[in-house]
């Protein structure tokens, strides 16, 4: 059982996390047009795993700034977060189209094109990632597992020696599919 210390500083913690969400959503509501503001507050309500209401967010500041690449992304991972996979995708291809030379952009769409079954989609995503960036480990991963789900297992050896290559503990949680 936890100490009443303990107790305090949780209770203290968790109050001054509350005001700190009010005082962003204050903002928001004070500053309609603000779409940093907003894009702040879907940015807190992310980081606690409050995805719908991120989401929320997210739109509020892209309805004040139809290209804000970041929050494009933060709505896509969001959505892709709640299970909602072609909103995530349309998401994610926008900011793609905005910022076509991000692996991470091209690292997520590829996990929200693999989630919806578009693999070979996802494979082209993921394979974009990695010309951009040939040492992003966990797109090496991800397309591992995508090859492995599709039957290429020729695929999953290359990105497993991929992995190993770059000296990534990664690599052994494809060992296991070869």
């Amino acid at each position: 059982m936890p100490s009443d210390d303990t107790l305090k500083r949780l209770v203290s913690e968790s109050l001054k996390d509350a005001e700190a969400l009010a005082e962003l959503e204050q903002q928001c509501t004070q500053r309609p047009n603000d779409y940093e503001a907003h894009y702040q507050l879907a940015e807190a309500y992310a980081a606690r795993g409050r995805f719908s209401e991120a989401a929320t967010a997210y739109r509020a500041a892209l309805a004040c700034k139809s290209d804000f690449e970041p929050a494009l992304v933060g709505l896509g991972i969001a959505e892709l977060q709640r299970g909602e996979l072609e909103p995530a995708i349309a998401a994610l291809s926008q900011a793609a189209a905005l910022n076509p030379n991000s692996p991470e952009i091209h690292f997520y769409l590829g996990n929200a094109l693999d989630d919806a079954g578009k693999n070979q989609e996802a494979i082209c995503a993921l394979q974009k990632a990695l010309a951009l960036h040939p040492q992003f480990e966990e797109a090496h991963l991800a397309l591992g597992f995508l090859y492995f789900r599709t039957g290429n297992q020729q695929g999953v050896r290359e990105q497993y020696q991929q992995l190993q290559s770059l000296g990534s503990p990664l690599a052994t949680q494809l060992s296991h599919l070869l």
